[in-house]
Protein backbone atom coordinates (compact mmCIF):
# COMPACT_ATOMS: atom_id res chain seq x y z
CA UNK A 1 0.00 0.00 0.00
CA UNK A 2 1.14 3.53 -0.82
CA UNK A 3 -0.15 6.81 0.12
CA UNK A 4 -2.37 5.78 2.70
CA UNK A 5 -3.31 7.70 5.72
CA UNK A 6 -5.33 5.70 8.17
CA UNK A 7 -4.82 2.06 8.77
CA UNK A 8 -7.15 0.31 11.64
CA UNK A 9 -6.61 -3.23 12.38
CA UNK A 10 -7.60 -5.50 15.54
CA UNK A 11 -4.66 -6.12 18.25
CA UNK A 12 -2.29 -5.61 15.13
CA UNK A 13 1.46 -5.22 15.53
CA UNK A 14 3.62 -2.57 13.85
CA UNK A 15 7.10 -2.25 13.26
CA UNK A 16 9.04 1.27 12.33
CA UNK A 17 12.14 1.69 10.96
CA UNK A 18 13.74 4.68 9.29
CA UNK A 19 11.61 7.62 10.51
CA UNK A 20 12.23 10.20 13.30
CA UNK A 21 9.61 9.36 15.68
CA UNK A 22 6.95 7.47 16.75
CA UNK A 23 3.73 9.52 18.54
CA UNK A 24 1.13 7.42 20.50
CA UNK A 25 -1.64 9.66 20.16
CA UNK A 26 -4.61 7.53 21.70
CA UNK A 27 -5.18 4.06 23.10
CA UNK A 28 -3.62 1.47 20.59
CA UNK A 29 -2.91 4.29 17.87
CA UNK A 30 0.56 5.45 16.67
CA UNK A 31 1.04 7.88 14.31
CA UNK A 32 4.53 7.94 12.20
CA UNK A 33 5.80 9.44 9.17
CA UNK A 34 2.61 10.25 7.41
CA UNK A 35 -0.14 7.70 8.23
CA UNK A 36 -1.60 6.55 11.63
CA UNK A 37 -2.45 3.35 12.98
CA UNK A 38 -4.90 1.95 15.17
CA UNK A 39 -6.03 -1.02 16.50
CA UNK A 40 -2.56 -1.54 17.83
CA UNK A 41 -1.51 -4.16 20.31
CA UNK A 42 2.26 -3.97 19.95
CA UNK A 43 4.98 -2.15 18.45
CA UNK A 44 8.47 -2.68 17.45
CA UNK A 45 10.77 0.17 16.94
CA UNK A 46 13.34 -1.43 14.83
CA UNK A 47 15.99 0.92 13.87
CA UNK A 48 17.24 2.07 17.46
CA UNK A 49 16.94 5.49 16.37
CA UNK A 50 13.21 6.24 16.01
CA UNK A 51 11.95 8.41 19.21
CA UNK A 52 9.23 7.38 20.75
CA UNK A 53 6.40 9.88 21.86
CA UNK A 54 4.53 8.58 24.81
CA UNK A 55 0.69 8.76 25.64
CA UNK A 56 -1.11 8.60 29.05
CA UNK A 57 1.61 7.79 30.48
CA UNK A 58 4.61 4.80 30.62
CA UNK A 59 5.22 1.80 32.36
CA UNK A 60 8.81 0.17 32.20
CA UNK A 61 8.31 -3.63 30.58
CA UNK A 62 12.53 -4.37 30.92
CA UNK A 63 15.33 -3.52 29.18
CA UNK A 64 14.74 -1.17 25.66
CA UNK A 65 10.72 -2.16 26.47
CA UNK A 66 7.60 -0.41 27.91
CA UNK A 67 3.91 -0.26 27.54
CA UNK A 68 2.18 3.68 26.54
CA UNK A 69 -1.54 3.92 25.42
CA UNK A 70 -2.23 0.37 26.32
CA UNK A 71 0.87 -0.22 23.34
CA UNK A 72 3.42 -2.22 24.45
CA UNK A 73 6.66 -1.23 22.69
CA UNK A 74 10.48 -3.27 22.38
CA UNK A 75 12.99 -1.71 20.74
CA UNK A 76 12.72 1.77 22.60
CA UNK A 77 15.85 4.34 23.59
CA UNK A 78 14.45 7.65 23.98
CA UNK A 79 11.28 8.50 25.31
CA UNK A 80 9.17 12.37 24.90
CA UNK A 81 5.94 13.04 26.56
CA UNK A 82 6.63 10.83 29.50
CA UNK A 83 4.62 12.15 32.17
CA UNK A 84 3.99 9.19 34.75
CA UNK A 85 6.65 6.54 34.74
CA UNK A 86 6.01 3.28 36.80
CA UNK A 87 9.19 1.00 37.25
CA UNK A 88 9.15 -2.91 36.94
CA UNK A 89 7.91 -5.42 39.74
CA UNK A 90 11.94 -5.75 40.23
CA UNK A 91 14.96 -3.38 41.17
CA UNK A 92 14.58 -0.57 39.03
CA UNK A 93 17.86 2.22 39.25
CA UNK A 94 16.58 5.80 37.81
CA UNK A 95 19.77 8.24 37.02
CA UNK A 96 18.44 11.73 36.89
CA UNK A 97 20.12 13.96 34.10
CA UNK A 98 18.48 17.47 34.73
CA UNK A 99 14.52 18.60 35.68
CA UNK A 100 11.91 16.56 34.64
CA UNK A 101 14.92 13.98 32.72
CA UNK A 102 16.12 10.51 33.57
CA UNK A 103 17.38 7.37 32.47
CA UNK A 104 16.48 3.86 33.45
CA UNK A 105 16.53 0.63 31.64
CA UNK A 106 18.64 1.43 28.45
CA UNK A 107 15.99 4.05 27.61
CA UNK A 108 16.26 8.23 28.25
CA UNK A 109 12.97 9.81 29.53
CA UNK A 110 12.25 13.47 29.03
CA UNK A 111 9.26 15.14 30.54
CA UNK A 112 8.67 12.79 33.23
CA UNK A 113 6.46 14.39 35.59
CA UNK A 114 6.33 11.13 38.48
CA UNK A 115 8.32 8.09 39.23
CA UNK A 116 6.75 5.47 41.27
CA UNK A 117 8.41 2.21 42.18
CA UNK A 118 6.15 -1.26 41.69
CA UNK A 119 8.26 -3.25 43.90
CA UNK A 120 11.82 -4.83 44.49
CA UNK A 121 14.52 -2.31 45.54
CA UNK A 122 14.30 1.05 43.67
CA UNK A 123 17.30 3.49 43.71
CA UNK A 124 17.55 7.17 42.21
CA UNK A 125 21.01 8.44 41.50
CA UNK A 126 20.69 11.91 41.58
CA UNK A 127 21.96 14.77 39.60
CA UNK A 128 24.15 17.30 41.22
CA UNK A 129 22.24 20.74 40.59
CA UNK A 130 19.27 19.48 42.53
CA UNK A 131 18.65 18.47 46.23
CA UNK A 132 15.83 16.54 47.86
CA UNK A 133 13.24 17.02 49.27
CA UNK A 134 11.29 14.36 51.58
CA UNK A 135 7.53 13.96 51.09
CA UNK A 136 4.73 13.04 53.76
CA UNK A 137 4.48 9.57 52.81
CA UNK A 138 7.51 6.35 53.71
CA UNK A 139 9.26 5.86 50.47
CA UNK A 140 8.67 9.17 48.72
CA UNK A 141 10.68 12.59 47.65
CA UNK A 142 10.68 14.87 44.98
CA UNK A 143 14.25 15.90 42.85
CA UNK A 144 14.79 17.87 39.97
CA UNK A 145 11.09 18.38 39.46
CA UNK A 146 9.99 14.76 39.81
CA UNK A 147 7.90 13.43 42.25
CA UNK A 148 9.39 9.77 43.37
CA UNK A 149 7.53 7.22 45.01
CA UNK A 150 8.51 3.44 46.35
CA UNK A 151 12.29 4.53 46.99
CA UNK A 152 14.17 2.82 48.85
CA UNK A 153 18.10 4.50 47.94
CA UNK A 154 18.93 7.93 46.86
CA UNK A 155 22.49 8.93 45.96
CA UNK A 156 23.71 11.92 44.40
CA UNK A 157 22.17 15.54 43.91
CA UNK A 158 23.44 18.19 45.66
CA UNK A 159 23.79 16.98 49.06
CA UNK A 160 20.82 18.50 50.90
CA UNK A 161 18.29 17.15 52.16
CA UNK A 162 15.07 18.91 53.08
CA UNK A 163 12.28 17.31 55.86
CA UNK A 164 8.87 16.99 55.21
CA UNK A 165 6.59 19.03 57.62
CA UNK A 166 5.86 16.14 59.37
CA UNK A 167 7.18 14.32 62.68
CA UNK A 168 10.33 12.75 61.16
CA UNK A 169 13.31 9.87 62.42
CA UNK A 170 16.59 10.73 60.65
CA UNK A 171 18.93 7.45 61.56
CA UNK A 172 22.56 8.94 60.94
CA UNK A 173 25.49 6.04 60.52
CA UNK A 174 29.23 6.72 61.12
CA UNK A 175 29.53 6.61 57.83
CA UNK A 176 27.50 9.75 57.38
CA UNK A 177 24.94 7.17 55.55
CA UNK A 178 21.45 8.91 55.99
CA UNK A 179 17.84 6.64 56.32
CA UNK A 180 14.65 8.82 56.76
CA UNK A 181 11.29 8.23 55.34
CA UNK A 182 12.18 4.59 54.90
CA UNK A 183 14.76 5.72 52.24
CA UNK A 184 18.57 4.94 52.78
CA UNK A 185 20.49 8.25 51.46
CA UNK A 186 23.97 8.17 50.40
CA UNK A 187 26.33 11.41 49.82
CA UNK A 188 24.65 13.70 52.22
CA UNK A 189 26.09 16.88 53.62
CA UNK A 190 23.47 18.79 55.02
CA UNK A 191 20.07 18.23 56.24
CA UNK A 192 17.18 20.94 56.82
CA UNK A 193 14.45 19.39 58.94
CA UNK A 194 10.69 20.28 58.01
CA UNK A 195 8.28 21.17 60.69
CA UNK A 196 7.29 18.88 63.39
CA UNK A 197 8.71 17.11 66.12
CA UNK A 198 11.91 15.58 64.18
CA UNK A 199 14.97 13.39 65.66
CA UNK A 200 18.10 12.26 64.79
CA UNK A 201 19.94 9.30 66.13
CA UNK A 202 23.56 8.47 65.32
CA UNK A 203 26.09 5.25 65.85
CA UNK A 204 27.31 4.10 68.82
CA UNK A 205 30.12 6.72 69.89
CA UNK A 206 29.21 9.29 67.83
CA UNK A 207 30.35 12.62 68.29
CA UNK A 208 28.24 15.68 67.84
CA UNK A 209 29.01 18.72 67.43
CA UNK A 210 26.87 21.97 68.47
CA UNK A 211 25.69 24.06 65.79
CA UNK A 212 25.35 28.23 66.67
CA UNK A 213 21.73 28.21 65.09
CA UNK A 214 18.87 27.00 67.03
CA UNK A 215 18.27 23.31 67.10
CA UNK A 216 21.86 22.58 64.50
CA UNK A 217 24.52 20.11 65.10
CA UNK A 218 26.64 18.07 62.84
CA UNK A 219 28.00 14.71 62.98
CA UNK A 220 29.51 12.27 60.52
CA UNK A 221 30.06 14.73 58.03
CA UNK A 222 26.30 16.07 58.04
CA UNK A 223 25.21 19.26 59.17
Amino acid sequence: FSEVENYVGQGASLEVSGQESARITASGTVASGASTFSGLQSLALEDGVTELEAWNGVTLNGSGALTSGDISVTGVGVVTATGALTGTSGDDEFTVSGNGALASLGMTFSDVSSVAGAGGTDAIVGTADSGWQLGAESGSLSHAAIAFSGIAEASGGNGVVDGADTDTQYALASDGGLQASGIDFADVTRVNAGAGADQVTSASGERWTLGSSTGSASAAGVT
